[in-house]
C-alpha cells in the first residue's frame, strides 16, 4: 500500500505541475479521468494505510485535498470565463 501510495504521490505532483503549465493534456478527456481517479484512488489508499507511518498519510490527504481544491477551482474558473460576454 506504501508503494501505490508513493506512486499517487507522483502522479498528484504530475497533475499539479500540468495545471500550472495549463498544459491541454490535463483538460483533456482523458486528463479529467485520470485526474478524478487520482482522487478516488487516493481517499481509498488514505482508508487503507491505518497502521502505517502518519508522515505518509499526512502528506497524502494534503494531496488529496489539493487536488479537490485544483478540481473545484478549475470548475469554477471554467463557468465564470464562459459566462462573460
Amino acid at each position: 500500500m506504501k508503494l501505490l501510495a508513493a506512486i499517487l504521490l507522483l502522479v498528484n505532483s504530475t497533475i499539479f505541475a500540468l495545471w500550472l503549465m495549463n498544459a491541454q493534456y490535463l483538460f483533456s478527456f482523458w486528463g479529467v479521468v485520470v485526474w478524478v481517479t487520482s482522487i478516488i484512488v487516493g481517499i481509498l489508499v488514505y482508508k487503507r494505510l491505518i497502521g502505517s507511518t502518519t508522515l505518509l498519510k499526512r502528506v497524502l490527504i494534503a494531496s488529496n485535498y489539493l487536488m479537490i481544491f485544483l478540481f473545484a477551482l478549475t470548475i469554477a474558473i471554467q463557468f465564470i470565463t464562459s459566462s462573460m460576454p
